[in-house]
């Protein structure tokens, strides 16, 4: 790094200026510190069925915290902050950080409430086709509405439950 003196002439009077120059030979502004980023110490399950969340951080002196739910205008906040009567849908919380003299810092966590209990599955049994039955083995058919889901648990007569098709 080099650093140069010029004389600027303004008038009758000679003002030193110092430009510090990168090796390249431009000048080089000095960069602005970044507040650190905070760390999430409490935060809701994601997926949920909760219709509240409350969040905790870690807090540094002399920085100051914005809150922001689901994309509203920040406000002030404080370690815990809580919110209820959440909808049943996606959220996202985002937590600013800023300290005197440094770039805020913000990190956002995405979750889902979701408040809609699945529908129950039909259970049809297809042999033996009547009851009793003097068989000692028996069919079942299932079948689910929801598209989503990846496989059945199934039990029988207080035994574990376990993957069925």
């Amino acid at each position: 790094m080099k650093a140069r003196r010029l004389v600027v002439r303004a008038g009758a009077a000679v003002l030193p200026v110092a430009i510090v120059l990168g090796s390249t030979g431009t000048a080089l502004a000095a960069k602005p510190q970044v507040t650190p980023v905070p760390v999430l110490t409490a935060k809701p399950a994601n997926p949920t069925n909760a219709t509240s969340a409350s969040f905790a951080w870690g807090t540094a002196s002399g920085t100051t915290y914005k809150c922001a739910l689901d994309g509203a205008a920040p406000v002030a906040c404080t370690s815990p902050t809580s919110y209820s009567a959440l909808a049943s849908k996606a959220h996202s919380f985002k937590l600013t950080a800023a300290a005197t003299g440094k770039r805020a810092s913000s990190l956002t966590y995405g979750w889902t409430v979701d408040t809609v209990a699945p529908v129950a599955p039909v259970v049809s049994r297809t042999t033996p086709s009547t009851s009793p039955a003097a068989s000692s083995t028996a069919s079942f058919a299932l079948s689910d509405a929801a598209t989503d889901l990846g496989s059945f648990q199934c039990a029988l007569d207080g035994a574990s439950y376990g993957t069925c098709t």
